[in-house]
């Protein structure tokens, strides 16, 4: 059974649990927050985090893994065969990311275009329906899956 390394550390000190292990015993309890930049994590409240922002995230996991190998971690299990995978993969989406951007706002500019095309669709089916059945129309209406009366 593995010791609790973060005893007697202080909870501010102490991030998630993805840090492995070997770090605190390496650095001591204390003195392993101020290594956090080397493996590029950055405070974010009471923790350590990878940055959510996507260039920053790219610059963060290139940082991870360079100190991995600077400070002698890449052969543990989740340090450079698990985090290399994920560095390609967000590399390889930041150099579509251009194009994904443009090609999704030329759609939103059609959203409200075809948002209208819809809504009079599914008005005048209703109406048809009302007209159809005047006596008991709501209960078709819901037979046929219409969640509100008025569009």
């Amino acid at each position: 059974m593995q010791p609790d390394l973060r005893v007697g550390c202080n909870k501010s000190v102490i991030i998630n649990k993805s840090v492995h292990p070997a770090y605190y015993i390496d650095y001591g309890c204390i003195s392993a927050p101020s290594h956090y930049r080397n493996f590029g994590l950055q405070k974010a409240g009471n923790a350590n985090v990878i940055p959510a922002v996507y260039d920053e995230t790219v610059l963060a996991l290139s940082i991870l893994l360079t100190g991995l190998d600077k400070y002698g971690y890449a052969d543990h299990k989740y340090c450079r065969a698990f985090w290399q995978p994920i560095h390609y993969e967000y590399l390889e989406l930041a150099t579509k990311k251009p194009a994904l951007t443009g090609s999704g706002s030329a759609h939103s500019g059609d959203k409200n275009v075809l948002k209208e095309k819809v809504t009079n669709v599914l008005r005048s089916i209703l109406l048809l329906l009302q007209a159809n059945y005047p006596e008991k129309w709501q209960t078709v209406v819901r037979e046929w899956g219409y969640l509100h009366e008025r569009y």
